[in-house]
């Protein structure tokens, strides 16, 4: 009965780790083509490709001029920097030059992926899957599944083969443990092999189908993939000759470099080429500023261009409707913005509409989401910003023993605060850098303990980066009344209101 406990055993456990050892092999070397299998780690693809799936991934030929991955294929692409893969679904194509880009969802999110995705960077498309494999494969990257999955039968493999071979040796009576074969004894090295010495070569291969459900502190919200607007100046008390210096800032959010004479430009009735130069090359996560004449740019002219690359459109559009689109090389709608009418967007004299964290795009093609933009009190041609003012404390009494500003990031990444300031209208100046760093969907407080906002007139509080741009303002009248709190309505959302009450250091949603 021993004997045949002993062999069931042993058939499990070499049809186990036979299994994992080809797993191991595939993944890690070319020896059925470039095809990869990639373990599904998170639920984002559901209920496609489940949690713990094992996908096989084999790239795809291209003709000429033609995308080698079509809308709606499962592709996986590797993340730049980093050794991991995600597994989605191709959404959109685009075509911003010669090479093609792919916007990618995964099934159970709620929004695209943040950033286009080149076709170089695309491992292949998803052949089929396998549920529930990956588990296995999951548990045996921990101490204890190596342990247990690979050490102790490694271990009782070359205890059993040299127990068998002294017993042999010593001609003993006693019955010999079950004999494993050489190749078994190879398997198991090789999986030691492979788990120790290639850095895990398998499991840091896997492809992670990552989540996008957006939340305050924890995740980025979604960001353009494509060009997009980013900001709109539709009326200015600025001239330049007999030209107003209306200006519109794209955004380009492709993963590539991209030239603007690709694209077209619509007010809902013209339709002309983006810009009127040739060669215009908008950098990868840069801006271009364009305008009628470009001449309202510059140093002692109505705007700054910040470094910004600056470009004529490419012919008479309407700034004042309220309504721009950006089409394609072949004229599909890539981003539409609105502003005006039911929006909740109006900015006045001298004021813009901007993404606020840079690019955000929520809405794709022909939809537009308001929630994307603020107002801009001032505005930020050739720059953008992740982080606002949120809300602040003026005119102070018991309770409220301090006036204070609050500052929200709103964007993906964390910010060192350090060299950042809150400036008044008089330039009485307080500095943020014992704040340290915000993290994304953050606040932070500055306690200002010597009153400096005014409190019965006109007033501006400005948040300024290290190199003293305006990053965000806003501009209220004092009442002259105890503990008045002014904040945004939502967190980075454009209604400023004053709140009923504070919400120092936590979110206005809903409170303010």
């Amino acid at each position: 009965m021993l004997g045949k406990t002993l062999i069931i055993f042993k058939t499990a456990l070499v049809v186990a780790f036979l299994a994992v050892v080809f797993l191991l092999v595939f993944s890690t070397l070319p020896l059925f083509g470039r095809n990869k299998l990639l373990v599904v780690l998170s639920g984002s693809m559901e209920p496609a490709i489940k949690t713990g799936s094992v996908v096989l991934v084999s790239p795809q030929s291209s003709s000429p001029n033609s995308p080698k991955f079509s809308r709606g294929d499962i592709v996986s692409y590797k993340i730049a920097g980093s050794t991991n893969f995600v597994t989605h679904r191709i959404i959109q194509i685009q075509q911003p030059n010669s090479s093609f880009v792919y916007q990618t969802k995964g099934d159970a999110n709620n929004s695209a992926d943040g950033k286009g995705v080149s076709e170089k960077n695309i491992v292949g498309k998803v052949i089929f899957s396998l549920p529930f494999l990956g588990f296995i494969i999951g548990f045996a990257k921990t101490k204890l599944g190596l342990l247990l999955l690979v050490i102790l039968p490694t271990l009782y493999v070359l205890v059993a083969e040299t127990l068998t071979i002294w017993r042999e040796s010593k001609k003993d009576p006693l019955p010999a443990m079950p004999k494993v074969s050489f190749p078994v004894i190879l398997a198991f090295l090789s999986v030691t092999f492979f788990q120790t010495s290639q850095t895990w070569a398998f499991f840091s291969d896997s492809g992670q189908s990552l989540n996008n459900t957006f939340a305050a502190g924890q995740f980025a919200p979604p960001i353009a993939q494509t060009l997009v607007i980013n900001e709109v100046l539709p009326d200015s008390s600025c001239f330049q000759g007999q030209k107003e210096a209306q200006w519109i800032e794209v955004y380009n959010g492709f993963p590539t470099d991209v030239n603007l004479k690709n694209f077209k430009i619509t007010d809902g009735t013209n339709i002309i080429d983006l810009v009127t130069a040739t060669n215009i090359t908008a950098e990868a996560g840069k801006f271009v500023l364009l305008a009628h004449d470009t001449s309202i740019f510059g140093n002692n002219k109505c705007y700054h261009d910040h470094g910004s690359t600056v470009a004529n459109l490419g012919g008479q559009l309407n700034i004042d409707v309220g309504f721009l689109q950006l089409l394609d090389a072949q004229n599909n709608v890539i981003d539409t913005v609105h502003w005006a009418g039911t929006t909740g967007l109006t900015p006045v004299l001298n004021q813009s509409i901007e993404r606020v964290p840079v690019g955000k795009d929520s809405a794709l093609g022909s939809n537009f989401e308001p929630t994307d933009f603020i107002v801009r009190e001032t505005p930020t041609s050739g720059y953008g910003t992740n982080l606002v003012l949120n809300e602040f404390v003026y005119k102070l009494s018991s309770p409220l023993n301090d006036e204070w500003v609050e500052v929200y990031n709103a964007g993906g990444d964390p910010i060192n605060l350090n060299g950042w300031t809150i400036v008044d209208a008089a330039n009485n100046t307080k500095s943020l850098t014992s704040l340290g760093t915000i993290g994304n969907g953050t606040f932070k407080v500055l306690d200002i303990t010597s009153p400096m906002l005014n409190n019965s007139g006109s007033e501006t509080v400005f948040l300024k980066n290290p190199d003293g741009k305006v990053i965000d303002s806003h501009a209220y009248i004092g009442t002259d009344t105890s503990d008045q709190v002014i904040g945004r309505q939502d967190d980075a959302a454009n209604l400023w209101t004053t709140c009923t009450a504070p919400t120092k250091g936590i979110s206005n949603n809903g409170s303010c």
